[in-house]
């Protein structure tokens, strides 16, 4: 059942804002196990989503994702990855019930105005649910409306 997602509910409140008012803003699925996960914009400045969305990786997956073997966030990384401006650089989060990030998926704007590189990494206990499926899905909607028309990616080969 990875990838299978159905929307579940009514839109629900995570730290203050609703989450799921429609399926551009956000929505509430139901992943390939039967859990909830709630998907919408990470808020510009949300440090604690960021936060725990890291505390989530492990170290190989830390450095599937920065290419590097980055062992804590310094504030500055961390001030940087909540700075989102929903144009040139666009940031969908999902949550668990709990209201922790256990996903993120990001595009920033290249110099070229319609690419856009794309980023996408899951918590390791979250992983191989179609999660990072559905945040890509709805980054690429994202993007698309603000003119971009090509997303790129650099990822590790596997050995």
């Amino acid at each position: 059942m990875i990838g299978r997602a159905e929307r579940v509910g009514p839109p629900i409140v995570i730290a203050g804002e609703t989450v799921g008012a429609s399926p551009v803003e956000g929505e509430r699925l139901r992943v390939g196990d039967g859990l909830n996960v709630a998907i919408g914009p990470l808020c510009s400045g949300d440090e604690g989503a960021i936060a725990s969305w890291f505390a989530g990786l492990g170290a190989e997956t830390r450095y599937s994702r920065f290419l590097y073997p980055l062992e804590r966030l310094d504030r500055r990384l961390q001030s940087a990855l909540a700075r989102v401006d929903h144009v040139d650089h666009e940031a969908m989060v999902a949550r668990s019930c709990d209201g922790a990030a256990v996903g993120i998926a990001r595009y920033i704007r290249l110099g070229q105005a319609r690419t856009a590189e794309v980023a996408v990494t899951v918590a390791d206990a979250w992983r191989g649910r179609g999660i990072a499926t559905m945040l890509l899905g709805r980054v690429a909607a994202r993007a698309r409306a603000v003119g971009i028309e090509r997303l790129v990616a650099t990822c590790l080969s596997r050995k």
